[in-house]
């Protein structure tokens, strides 16, 4: 499983040093970082999340906002793949030789 680079993480904890600061509510603070964290790094979960959440999130009141972080992290994966258009396999009419048992790989 690949994580997100320290510049990243480093990247958004500047972001959100202080919500209230920037005029954000908790939802909205960590919906941004949970879409953010989606579009860099899909294939996060469990530990790996609330490990960077608390590396996000450093603040004792932030806290009570992992489970939402996480449902909202999952929710934009969930979209960006449904989103995403699905890979292709060669087209016998456009001339192409398809091996028999060939399957498209995803990038």
């Amino acid at each position: 499983m690949e994580s997100p680079s320290e510049d990243l993480l480093d990247a958004l904890a500047s972001l959100k040093d202080d919500c209230a600061d920037e005029g954000l509510e908790c939802r909205s603070c960590v919906e941004v970082a949970s879409g953010n964290l989606a579009v860099a790094c899909a294939v996060l979960g469990g530990k790996s999340l609330e490990l960077i959440f608390t590396r996000l999130y450093r603040k004792r009141g932030c806290r009570k906002m992992f489970r939402e972080f996480e449902t909202l992290y999952h929710r934009h994966v969930e979209a960006s793949f449904l989103e995403a258009e699905p890979p292709r396999m060669p087209s016998r009419a456009a001339g192409t030789r398809v091996a028999r048992g060939a399957v498209a790989r995803c990038a």
